[in-house]
C-alpha cells in the first residue's frame, strides 16, 4: 500500500480491506458459525456466508440494516439482529458523528435511548470459529459481552482497532491486546487498523 503525501498509508479500498478478511480466514478451520459484530451494509458477511454454515449479524443503524437485508437476501443461512452489541443487554442512542465531533461513523452511547443493545454470550449462539468486531470503538465491550462464547469455542478473530474512537468508551490502547492475552490469544497479523487474533 502506497503512502499519502503525509507519510501515512492511505484510507484501504473496501476491496482491500475484503483481502483482511480473507488474510484472517486462512485461520479458520471449523467454518461452522461466524459472527458479524457490525456488519454494516454486508460486504464482509456476504463473503462468510459462502464460507460458513451460518452467519450472525449485529448493525444498529436503520439505514445500514435496509443494505444489509438486501445484500443477505440471497442466503438462507444468514441471521440479522438489528442491534448494536455491548458488554451487557439493555438500550443505547445513536450518535450522528456530524453532530458529535466530526467523527467519521455513527456510534453507540449505552445506557438509555431507543437502539437496542445485546451481548454476544446473551444470544447464546452455537460452533462459533470466527468473530469479526468493527464496532466503532466499543470493540473492548462487545468481546467482553463475548467472553463465555470465546472461552467455549476460541474462534479467530479480529478486530478493528482505532485509539481516538476506543477513547470514546475510556478504552486504553493497551486494553485490547491484554485482554485477549489474558483469554490465550496472541496476535498473529495487523492489517491498516484490522488485527487478527488467535488462540493458541
Amino acid at each position: 500500500m502506497t503512502k499519502s503525501r503525509e507519510g501515512k498509508p492511505p484510507k484501504p479500498t473496501r476491496l482491500e480491506k475484503l483481502a483482511y478478511l480473507h488474510a484472517a480466514l486462512k485461520y479458520v478451520e471449523g467454518f461452522r458459525t461466524a459472527i458479524d459484530a457490525g456488519a454494516h451494509c454486508g460486504l464482509w458477511a456476504e463473503i462468510m456466508a459462502q464460507q460458513f454454515k451460518r452467519v450472525v449479524c449485529f448493525e444498529p443503524l436503520p439505514e445500514n440494516q435496509i443494505a444489509l437485508k438486501d445484500r443477505m437476501a440471497q442466503f438462507d443461512n444468514v441471521m440479522i439482529y438489528k442491534a448494536a452489541l455491548g458488554e451487557h443487554c439493555g438500550n443505547g442512542t445513536l450518535l450522528d458523528p456530524i453532530k458529535a465531533g466530526g467523527h467519521s461513523k455513527h456510534y453507540v452511547e449505552f445506557g438509555t435511548g431507543e437502539t437496542p443493545v445485546l451481548s454476544i454470550d446473551a444470544c447464546e449462539i452455537n460452533e462459533v470459529d470466527f468473530i469479526k468486531v468493527d464496532c466503532e470503538g466499543a470493540d473492548l465491550l462487545v468481546l467482553k459481552g463475548g467472553i463465555e462464547t470465546i472461552k467455549k469455542y476460541k474462534p479467530v478473530i479480529i478486530v478493528e482497532r482505532l485509539p481516538r474512537f476506543e477513547a470514546r468508551y475510556n478504552i486504553k490502547e493497551d486494553e485490547i491486546p491484554k485482554f485477549m492475552e489474558s483469554l490465550g490469544y496472541r496476535e498473529v497479523e495487523h492489517h491498516w487498523r484490522d488485527v487478527i487474533y488467535i488462540h493458541d
